[in-house]
């Protein structure tokens, strides 16, 4: 399998991009409860918690600075907003903790990390490109001050 290089990002959207690498370890710390056998409702419960935490603002901040850089007709402007709809959907879903089932965190898992890798591959690259100059470097200094500062410390670290 080719190694992919480390995609350079410009300062405005570096800070998304960070975040990005912490959706990423949910995806993995998922992936590995899964694989030992953790109970879902441990799972579940960090889901919520990074989501909480993290992973809502940060969507958020795409929806009310970075989406905006495109047309809302924009089709990777669409695809994206769409990812995010299913993503929260997803996300309410497993707020039942009842109802969590393997599948359902394998999905949501699968999907974040889709999107993760849609938005750095092929929009951030766009809005880079196609966002007119102003409006980046503005809407970038908001980003800068509205990152999300990592997330909160979780006690059960069943992923280790």
């Amino acid at each position: 399998m080719e190694k992919l290089k480390p995609i350079k990002r410009s300062k405005e959207l570096a800070p998304l991009s960070r975040e990005h690498h912490d959706g990423l370890m949910l995806v993995w710390k998922i992936r590995r409860g899964i694989k030992k056998g953790i109970q879902l409702e441990r799972i579940g419960k960090y889901v919520q918690f990074f989501y909480q935490n993290s992973l809502r603002r940060h969507f958020e901040i795409e929806e009310e600075y970075v989406f905006l850089l495109l047309s809302q007709h924009n089709m990777e402007r669409k695809e994206a907003e769409a990812q995010h709809l299913v993503l929260r959907r997803q996300i309410e879903e497993m707020s039942d903790i009842a109802q969590l089932i393997n599948a359902c965190l394998i999905e949501f898992s699968d999907l974040l990390e889709r999107h993760i890798r849609f938005e750095e591959r092929i929009l951030f690259p766009l809005i880079e490109k196609e966002a007119d100059p102003v409006l980046f470097s503005t809407y970038g200094k908001m980003l800068i001050d509205e990152e999300v500062k990592g997330c909160a410390i979780y006690n059960d670290e069943f992923w280790l």
